[in-house]
């Protein structure tokens, strides 16, 4: 009998080995779950929730960054060569 996962599309399959590899690491907290199934996706979730916030800091981060450059370019403080 073939998995359903063997039968996805090629371009998510990676990702959606690396997301059940990361909740894997968490299978002491979901095998205490009445409902497994649930509660490894709520896992998948969070895992894929600390990504995006992650993700969100460092460009907020390099947004800030990039808005004091132009700031000090305006001032003429920073001089490009």
């Amino acid at each position: 009998m073939t998995s359903w996962r063997e039968n996805i599309d090629p371009t998510l399959k990676n990702y959606l080995e690396a997301l059940i590899k990361d909740v894997n690491k968490n299978r002491n907290s979901f095998e205490l779950a009445n409902n497994k199934a649930n509660a490894q996706l709520w896992l998948a979730l969070a895992a894929v929730y600390k990504q995006t916030f992650n993700l969100d800091q460092r460009i907020k981060y390099i947004e800030k960054l990039l808005k004091d450059i132009l700031e000090e370019l305006k001032q003429n403080k920073l001089k490009i060569k």
